[in-house]
């Protein structure tokens, strides 16, 4: 199993100093200013201390898009302003095809809204507690992506602190891939 793990991403360079995160592309650098006029509500994803979570449609793109809508009380009290500002502008920066990535993000007088990749599979958490065990082969999948993602962000000087099966979601395609969501 580790011999598969080792020939799926390039060698791990542990004294190489940490890159900035890369810049965005220029037609990414000023996103067209955005609301929630500009999407369609699907449904609730999920509800937290925080806020909560939704599905949406972009009116003009069709696209499907999560947002994270913070209610800005809660983070001043729980003194998570510092953090929610450094998770956005890491999730803006960061481009990986297994982290969630930020699409945009727009505020109202109480509240932070946080556009994402919506990825429709669910969290690795609800599907290792339905199955019980994976699969050989799908654990050396999952563990090769996830160290891809970690590596990444670290190559970028990134600490990832919060790893647990509810951060890591999965794409519902076929295709059993994941997605890191970016809680720093």
């Amino acid at each position: 199993m580790l011999k598969r793990l080792k020939n799926l991403g390039s060698p791990s360079k542990s004294h190489a100093k940490p890159q900035p995160p890369p810049k965005p592309k220029p037609e990414d650098d000023e996103p067209a200013p955005m609301s929630m006029d500009d999407f369609e509500l699907l449904c609730v994803v999920g509800k937290g201390s925080f806020g909560k979570v939704l599905q949406v449609r972009h009116k003009e793109s069709g696209k499907i898009y999560a947002v994270k809508i913070l209610r800005k009380k809660q983070l001043i009290a729980r003194n998570q302003v510092e953090h929610t500002k450094t998770e956005r502008r890491v999730m803006q920066n960061i481009r990986h095809p297994f982290i969630v990535r930020l699409h945009g993000a727009f505020q109202t007088e109480d509240k932070l809204y946080m556009v994402m990749d919506y990825v429709n599979g669910g969290e690795l958490f609800f599907h290792l507690k339905k199955e019980g065990r994976f699969s050989e082969e799908r654990v050396c999948l999952y563990v090769a992506e996830l160290v891809l993602a970690i590596e990444h962000l670290h190559k970028h000087g990134v600490i990832y602190r919060d790893l647990k099966p509810e951060n890591i979601l999965l794409h519902g395609d076929g295709v059993c891939h994941l997605k890191l969501l970016a809680h720093l």
